[in-house]
């Protein structure tokens, strides 16, 4: 079946007038859903964000990415106000996509590595202070080289930074120490094949690094851990396991002690919206049935907020020339997805239907949709 492009004025009912806004060339409006405040503006749409739990504030912060444009922007998502809020920071990073951040817990800081800028990978060290609200460069007299699409966590047994491989650099293994501001190439006996676009998690259970995927001349499914004390590598084997992945969307559940997976690039023109949940006690991988999920895409960051208990992901690719900027919740209880925005999902993909949305004042219909399938 064929579809016109049409554009059908939206009614909205109870809800009061939207400033509409163009995406991708496609007019849309703003709207109120439940759980994410239209009032306040919703980040570009983006992939290869940066993005961490802030304990202190009790909030996500997401930095930079991939859009229309490379961002240098820094996001917050404020659970209670169910709001996307940008900071005005007058020092921050420069523009950059597939950097890594992550949260250190024993300073109460953010710590930010690497990535690629306007026309070359990185190699800056950068701190964010969670409250005071200012980043800070710091230059360690030794760095790892610039990559983008590494991997990297925070240690929290043993108070270091763990980053590997990325993209354009062998397979090296580092550790920073934000106490002495210095960078640690560790050089283990066994490592992992080089890569980019790998998931990866800080486990509590094995306390160590776990890496899934990426690329390393063709997309990998193979799993690791990495021990800091005892400075080696070992491949988790499992029968069950995702597919070849690179840019999976991962995040580790402290309080069930679990490892979160979700889409990712399969093939090339393939990707993913499947859920996956690994248990490092036991090894074991286990696909999800939730009754609604995010659709396809690669890229998009995604956290997990151990006071609300639940995942964040914001945004990412479903193909490469397509940017998403809707804001998902994964319950580890029910195993369940939950939309709470309006922010573009795919809809240049496939038509959309009737939308409901839940006010303050009631129920409403907007009808009237932009179809774009040809």
């Amino acid at each position: 079946m064929r579809y016109p492009h049409i554009v059908i004025l939206i009614l909205l009912i109870l809800v009061g007038s939207l400033e509409p806004v163009t995406v991708h060339g496609t007019t849309t409006v703003p709207t109120k859903s439940l759980g994410l405040n239209a009032e306040n503006s919703i980040p570009p749409s983006r992939s290869l964000a940066s993005i961490v739990y802030d304990e202190v504030n009790d909030r996500v912060m997401m930095y930079g990415g991939q859009g229309d444009e490379v961002y240098g922007d820094t996001w917050v998502f404020d659970y209670p106000s169910g709001s996307w809020i940008e900071l005005s920071i007058l020092s921050s990073p420069s523009v950059r996509h597939s950097a890594t951040m992550v949260y250190d817990s024993s300073h109460e800081v953010i710590i930010l590595f690497g990535g690629y800028g306007e026309s070359s990978a990185l190699s800056e060290t950068w701190i964010f202070d969670c409250a005071t609200e200012e980043w800070t460069e710091v230059t360690p007299e030794y760095s790892p080289p610039p990559r983008m699409s590494h991997a990297m966590v925070y240690d929290s047994k043993n108070d270091r930074v763990l980053l590997f491989s990325g993209y354009g650099v062998e397979n090296d293994t580092w550790a920073y120490n934000y106490a002495t501001n210095t960078w640690t190439e560790m050089h283990p006996t066994i490592v992992p094949h080089k890569r980019y676009g790998a998931g990866c998690v800080f486990d509590t259970v094995t306390n160590s690094m776990i890496i899934f995927g990426g690329n390393s001349h063709g997309y990998r499914s193979d799993c690791w851990k990495y021990d800091y004390a005892l400075n080696t590598w070992t491949e988790i084997e499992s029968n069950i396991h995702p597919p070849a992945l690179k840019w999976s969307c991962v995040t580790y559940d402290t309080i069930n002690q679990k490892m979160l997976l979700f889409g990712g690039d399969m093939t090339s023109g393939i990707v993913s919206n499947t859920t996956w949940i690994f248990d490092a006690a036991t090894d074991v991988w286990t696909e999800q049935s939730p009754v609604t999920a995010p659709s396809q895409r690669m890229a998009a960051p995604l956290v997990y907020d151990s006071f609300n208990e639940n995942a964040l992901l914001f945004g990412g690719n479903p193909s490469p020339s397509i940017y998403l900027n809707d804001t998902w919740l994964y319950d580890f209880v029910t195993h369940d997805w939950t939309n709470l925005s309006t922010g573009l999902s795919d809809s240049d993909s496939f038509p959309i239907g009737i939308l409901l949305l839940v006010s303050a004042v009631g129920l409403v219909i907007v009808g009237g949709v932009i179809i774009r399938r040809r």
